[in-house]
């Protein structure tokens, strides 16, 4: 009898990048969203030929924001591409909280409506439309967004006069 040589399954990576799960709606909603629809793809995935791997980054400070790109939170990124490309922000009370200062964080474009979180359905159509996207992607070269820099500095100055 033949034995029949296993498939090599392509790698799909789903890192999920945030500022913060604790007291944030925003990542928190993302969060949940995010881990339902692993769950739903990782069969559909599976059978495809794809072996779904998973992470959850903190976004603790500005050299954790570099290495990752980072634009905005919260990002999902597919094989370290945006699912959603653009970046849209609105003002996020919770980031806003945490630093002391103003943030906007990311949201995302449901039809024609600005929402906090993606849905399960806009999260599965970004994700299987950049799996099987196959324009090149482009390389842009990174600068931390001010909103981030705020964001860091904020929390750390918040931080500090904590101390004392």
């Amino acid at each position: 009898m033949k034995r029949i040589a296993a498939k090599i399954k392509k790698k799909v990576l789903i890192e999920y990048l945030y500022l913060d799960l604790q007291s944030c709606e925003r990542c928190m909603s993302t969060d949940k969203v995010l881990d339902s629809v692993v769950e739903l793809l990782r069969p559909v995935l599976d059978a495809a030929g794809y072996r779904i791997e998973y992470r959850k980054i903190l976004v603790e400070d500005e050299a954790s924001a570099e290495a990752y790109r980072f634009l905005s939170s919260p990002t999902i990124l597919l094989n370290g591409e945006d699912v959603f490309g653009d970046i849209l922000e609105n003002d996020c009370g919770c980031c806003s909280t945490i630093s002391g200062t103003d943030v906007k964080c990311r949201a995302f474009l449901d039809g024609d409506k600005l929402v906090d979180a993606p849905s399960k359905a806009m999260l599965i159509n970004a994700i299987l439309k950049k799996l099987y996207e196959t324009s090149p992607k482009q390389e842009k070269p990174y600068v931390l967004p001010e909103n981030l820099k705020n964001f860091f500095e904020g929390k750390r100055s918040k931080k500090g006069s904590n101390l004392k």
